[in-house]
């Protein structure tokens, strides 16, 4: 049995690159004590397939929901307590893009309750997507609280910033925590930071609860909607059902087998842009056990019945079920 281990949990919005950071780390880390949790807000786990490609094998996910609410912090805890009787020593969490972690400092403490001291909080590390972080965070006020709850920021996309745009979120970042450490990635891995290895720092202690920060705010909670799918999709429909809804999503993410190609692949949408990229370890992705696509809306939402006569218009398949939360 593990004598204990450092937690360090890594948010960040929707599309702002968590897997992509998480995985830069884990690739140069890789140790066999180091463990994973993903948590994922729908019902298909992609990041946590990615993230296998890395080495690393102690990868745990939760899904349909995200860690900070008591529909997943049990399950959260327990995921902890399963790692460190494997000897882990070093656990990283890869939060939901829609996290609202301002109930981090009780989920810390329940944490040292139950694991018995075993567990020592490093910190929360936010992803800011440099693109997109001073339009967003305007209109989602989660964008706000994950920010607010972090303790360190990693910057990414800078290399398709403008130096004005990236200093400003660095000046918005600076003003919510004038001390914290600030690393940009610009299109190549960064160094594994001080605050991931062992014994460099204490622990840190989160802020309390702040109320201002209940709810989803005006815009409301995001809805989500998967698509499972079982067999094959033709390029061109998959092509027309994206290109007439990506403009309604804040993220579309997806595993898909298309007709005539040998491999599946990955979907990666953000706000109306979407890209299809070959899966370069497919083994990777057999645990996920069915492929899909989930969509995550602005609002407002639409009826599953609008998006499955979308569906069925470009693909030509009605025969699923989407499900919606």
């Amino acid at each position: 049995m593990s004598s204990g281990a450092t937690l360090t949990v890594f948010t960040g919005f929707l599309g702002s690159g968590k897997t992509t950071v998480l995985h830069d780390l884990l690739t140069q880390i890789r140790s066999e004590r180091v463990g994973v949790i993903v948590n994922e807000w729908g019902n298909l786990g992609v990041d946590s397939a990615l993230l296998r490609t890395s080495g690393v094998e102690q990868i745990r996910e939760l899904l349909g929901g995200q860690i900070f609410c008591s529909c997943l912090s049990g399950s959260f805890l327990s995921t902890i307590e399963s790692l460190l009787n494997l000897n882990v020593t070093t656990l990283l969490v890869e939060t939901s893009g829609l996290a609202k972690p301002s109930t981090i400092r009780e989920l810390v403490e329940e944490g040292a309750r139950r694991l018995g001291g075993r567990l020592r909080y490093q910190g929360m590390v936010c992803v800011i997507d440099a693109e997109r972080f001073l339009k967003f965070r305007s209109v989602v006020n989660v964008l706000n609280e994950q920010v607010v709850y972090s303790d360190y920021f990693i910057i990414t996309k800078a290399d398709r910033t403008d130096p004005e745009t990236l200093q400003r979120t660095m000046h918005v970042l600076q003003g919510y925590k004038p001390d914290a450490k600030i690393l940009v990635r610009a299109g190549k891995p960064i160094p594994v930071p001080s605050f991931l290895q062992e014994g460099t720092q204490e622990g840190v202690i989160p802020n309390p609860y702040d109320p201002r920060w209940a709810g989803w705010g005006q815009q409301g909670r995001p809805g989500t909607m998967t698509i499972p799918l079982h067999g094959s999709v033709s390029r061109e429909g998959l092509n027309c059902f994206l290109s007439r809804i990506a403009s309604q999503t804040f993220r579309i993410k997806g595993v898909v087998s298309v007709q005539d190609e040998m491999h599946p692949i990955l979907i990666e949408g953000v706000e109306g842009t979407v890209e299809f990229l070959p899966l370069e370890a497919e083994e990777a992705f057999r645990p996920i056990g069915e492929t899909g696509i989930t969509l995550i809306w602005k609002s407002p939402t639409p009826s599953k019945e609008q998006v499955l006569q979308t569906w069925i218009e470009c693909t030509g398949r009605g025969d699923k079920t989407i499900r919606s939360s």
